[in-house]
């Protein structure tokens, strides 16, 4: 997302992206870091606004995981000896996202 928002914004004229609410911000913190730490940045402030505008239109549907898929997560975690972030990111991204697409009629490759 934030390779997008940065340096490739044709990424999102013709498509959209699936993802969980964590990458909202884990993406404002990227652009903080390229910002304030990588000093490549100027001005962080309209990223986060184009960020919010492509959420707004679409462009980028943000999932918000529920309790059930969350007491999955954290099970399989636990069974794989796995952090519950790493689980996530494994696990119920994907559930979430494949539920997302099959919502929307919108088939992966």
């Amino acid at each position: 997302m934030v390779e997008a928002l940065l340096r490739r914004k044709e990424l999102f004229q013709e498509d959209f992206l699936v993802t969980v609410d964590l990458a909202v911000y884990e993406s404002v913190n990227s652009i903080w870091k390229h910002q304030f730490l990588m000093k490549n940045l100027d001005d962080g402030v309209p990223y986060v606004s184009l960020l919010y505008g492509f959420i707004e239109s679409g462009r980028i549907r943000v999932i918000h995981l529920g309790e059930d898929l969350m007491r999955r997560g954290y099970s399989l975690a636990a069974r794989n000896k796995l952090s519950s972030m790493m689980q996530y990111s494994l696990h119920s991204l994907w559930n979430s996202i494949w539920s997302s697409l099959r919502s929307t009629s919108v088939k992966p490759n």
